[in-house]
């Protein structure tokens, strides 16, 4: 009768646990509040960019493991306050044998069955990292919604659409949330990471 909860990267872990051979049968409940999307894979950008700061040649893990904790985190730290939203790329990846299988999959294989699960996101997650990103600190609408434009295109949207997906986000949040170009981007962001992926996991566990 053992409950487990994390919030944000914490959310991300006891999801993460979910998947884990040696976590089965440890626990009977599961809360994760604010847990980002879990990408298939390690991000190349982010590691090069903190080996750099590290200064160590290519991806030598040997070399990294004989620095101390606190010179890998100030690395790292150095490298998000560039870019806050480039934190996201800390995080679990799928490895045979340890974490085998995405949540979404083990989930809908029917493996948490037996697992209670409650979940929930925030009206606006992006704006944690948003709100601290030196680059978006003065965007106004036609700067917020080329981001907008930007970042859905580097999830595979053609332009055309995603103008059209623009002025839907425009259309739904009028007279209710603000709809300047940074909110408009925060919005995306926030559904793409956050707020869909939870509502697809949940509905693959309650069917």
């Amino acid at each position: 009768n053992i409950t487990i909860f994390g919030e944000s990267a914490g959310g991300y872990s006891v999801l993460s646990l979910c998947s884990m051979p040696s976590a089965k049968g440890l626990f009977s409940r599961v809360i994760a509040q604010s847990a980002p999307f879990i990408e298939f894979g390690a991000n190349s950008k982010v590691t090069n960019k903190i080996m750099r700061e590290l200064k160590i040649k290519g991806r030598n893990i040997e070399e990294m493991r004989k620095l101390d904790p606190e010179s890998i985190i100030k690395a790292q730290n150095k490298v998000f306050a560039k870019s806050p939203l480039e934190i996201m790329a800390l995080r679990p990846f799928i490895l045979e044998g340890i974490f085998p299988s995405h949540p979404q999959k083990t989930v809908e294989s029917g493996d948490l069955a037996e697992i209670d699960l409650m979940m929930g996101t925030n009206l606006d997650e992006a704006k944690l990292f948003t709100g601290t990103d030196p680059k978006l600190a003065d965007l106004k609408d036609e700067g917020g919604k080329k981001m907008f434009l930007g970042y859905i295109g580097q999830k595979g949207v053609p332009f055309d659409k995603g103008e059209e997906l623009y002025d839907i986000y425009i259309k739904a949040r009028e007279g209710k949330f603000p709809t300047d170009g940074i909110d408009i981007l925060d919005a995306i962001i926030t559904d793409i990471a956050f707020r869909i992926p939870t509502i697809r996991l949940l509905e693959a566990q309650f069917k």
